[in-house]
């Protein structure tokens, strides 16, 4: 890979730059939403906290009398299950579709049996993280478009690892930046030394997200039957 000629390393040098001007939007929204993933409780107690934190008052009421109250408040309702609380001070969420076939989360206050608030969940902020993750809310083309942008940042992965490959292998300029060099040489160490060492991590982020794409995840799934 060292050895290429000046032709083919513009050839391979152009694939780089177009694909990773073609998909760096993608990923920069696949990153920022995965990492939402990290703090997804805290994000939602924070964004719900009006309507989750609750003054402890004796001891929780049954189930049965908090049930009650979320059908008092949507009556013809249907529940689909509850959340119990994770700590003390803090409401049960209990997930409904109402009568008129809306999906609701309701927050009920444990101690009192009271709704103190109730939610559209799709509309809740790690919903939308995970519809832009999945398919950047652009159904049903979004999720074609991120399974392409996956395969292709494998080919940006490949192009840019050619690139980096060193004629000879020492540290500055191959596993180091050479932040003393003026000009172009600094800013080609600094986008291409740290990529190359982390490409096998990205790669194996895309790799372990393709289960989960339209087509790839099909054909997976059709090995495994």
């Amino acid at each position: 890979m060292a050895n290429l000629s000046p032709a083919q390393h513009r050839a391979v040098w152009r694939w780089h730059f177009w694909v990773g001007l073609l998909v760096a939007p993608v990923l920069i929204v696949l990153a920022a939403t995965g990492a939402l993933y990290l703090f997804d409780r805290e994000i939602d107690h924070w964004w719900n906290r009006a309507a989750i934190d609750v003054p402890v008052i004796g001891v929780p009421q049954s189930l049965a009398a908090q049930e009650r109250a979320v059908l008092a408040r949507f009556p013809g309702g249907t529940i689909d299950g509850v959340a119990l609380p994770r700590a003390p001070g803090e409401a049960s969420q209990w997930t409904l579709v109402t009568g008129a076939g809306e999906d609701r989360t309701v927050f009920v206050d444990p101690y009192r049996a009271r709704v103190t608030g109730a939610v559209d969940p799709a509309w809740q902020p790690l919903a939308i993280a995970r519809s832009l993750h999945a398919g950047l809310r652009l159904d049903p083309w979004g999720r074609y478009i991120v399974e392409l942008a996956a395969c292709w940042t494998l080919a940006m992965i490949v192009s840019g690892l050619i690139l980096w490959w060193p004629k000879r292998w020492r540290l500055a300029g191959v596993l180091v930046p050479r932040l003393g060099r003026p000009g172009r040489a600094r800013w080609r160490d600094l986008h291409a030394v740290p990529g190359a060492l982390s490409a096998l991590f990205l790669g194996f982020l895309v790799l372990t997200g393709l289960p989960w794409s339209v087509f790839w995840g099909a054909q997976l799934s059709r090995l495994g039957d």
